[in-house]
């Protein structure tokens, strides 16, 4: 059985004593994209996540791994991907990984920036259930993954040897900002495949604007909150 993550109060946490992120692999690509009508996807809102997060759970706070692939450069996704995995596996160390995030786009079936799509998801997944610990999160900072029967919940699905260990998928239901929009859902979902809506029922509302305000940091912390936590913060 792999170990699971420690047990401290985390950077920023609004007073909430939640489970931080010991040891954080995360990858987004390297170059704006130009997709759709922002030029500066990469530089204007994947990196910028990227930098938060080594802010929250990077230096005296713990190991952040981060990762830029080579999008646009003529690699395909194959040579992507595996650049992503070798990254993963060197930059482990040997101990197992507490939160594993992509920040970039994506679609219902598959990680775009990266062209991770449908069952080739599997080779990512497989490198999870290696080098995640067994509560590890899997944060999916990108647009429509957690869309009903998309790539989130098979990604939960290939990892649900785990789920009793507290092993969860999260991720957007819709198109939207990378890590600014509210519409989060996590996976499993008592094997559903919609998954767990994450906003508090009675807060919907506090909840969207904390969301929306990208100078909160609530997305970054949620993962690692208490459902009672994240109510006591709004």
């Amino acid at each position: 059985m792999r170990g699971t993550g420690w047990t401290e109060p985390g950077p920023d946490t609004g007073g909430a004593d939640m489970k931080a992120p010991q040891r954080s692999f995360i990858f987004g690509p390297k170059n704006n994209s130009k997709h759709g009508n922002d030029p500066n996807d990469a530089t204007g809102a994947f990196h910028v996540g990227m930098r938060i997060w080594n802010q929250l759970y990077g230096g005296s706070n713990g190991t952040v791994i981060s990762h830029y692939f080579l999008n646009g450069e003529g690699l395909g996704p194959a040579k992507v991907q595996q650049g992503i995995l070798d990254a993963m596996r060197q930059g482990s160390g040997g101990q197992y990984y507490d939160a594993i995030c992509y920040f970039g786009h994506g679609t219902k079936n598959g990680l775009e920036s990266a062209g991770w799509y449908g069952d080739k998801i599997s080779s990512l997944t497989d490198a999870i259930d290696e080098l995640g610990a067994a509560d590890v999160k899997v944060l999916l900072y990108a647009c429509s993954c957690a869309a009903p029967s998309g790539i989130a919940n098979k990604m939960a699905n290939n990892l649900q040897r785990w789920w009793q260990s507290g092993t969860e998928v999260h991720g957007h239901v819709s198109p939207g900002h990378t890590f600014a929009n509210p519409q989060y859902r996590r996976f499993p979902n008592a094997g559903g495949e919609v998954g767990f809506t994450v906003a508090p029922p009675k807060k919907v509302g506090a909840w969207v604007k904390a969301i929306t305000n990208q100078k909160n940091t609530l997305w970054a912390r949620y993962p690692f909150m208490t459902a009672e936590e994240i109510e006591a913060e709004l």
